[in-house]
């Protein structure tokens, strides 16, 4: 018996099959959906006019909350990514209030 196929072009190109893979642990599906959606995330934190080091660390939360939830992913949203964004936005800006 041979060991199941694991390359990209065996995962189909679909969303729901590369998140299915992504779930099974298959880490070609999951640099597949981080190459899809990172230029997306970046573009969304790039919007809110975040540091360069806030960009990263929005980045990096959405990508460890997509991790976390990846099972109960159902339709991919910007929204978490938006409101990351916000949050970095309203703790920095109290922060400064705070230094004020």
């Amino acid at each position: 018996m041979t060991a199941p196929d694991k390359t990209c072009s065996s995962l189909g190109n679909t969303l729901p099959e590369l998140i299915a893979a992504a779930v099974d642990g298959n880490g070609i599906a999951w640099n597949a959906l981080v190459e899809r959606f990172a230029p997306l995330v970046t573009a969304v934190t790039h919007r809110f006019r975040l540091t360069h080091s806030d960009v990263d660390d929005v980045a990096q939360t959405v990508w460890l909350r997509l991790v976390e939830h990846l099972a109960d992913l159902r339709e991919p949203r910007i929204g978490p990514t938006r409101a990351r964004c916000l949050k970095k936005l309203r703790d920095t800006t109290a922060l400064r209030a705070l230094a004020s």
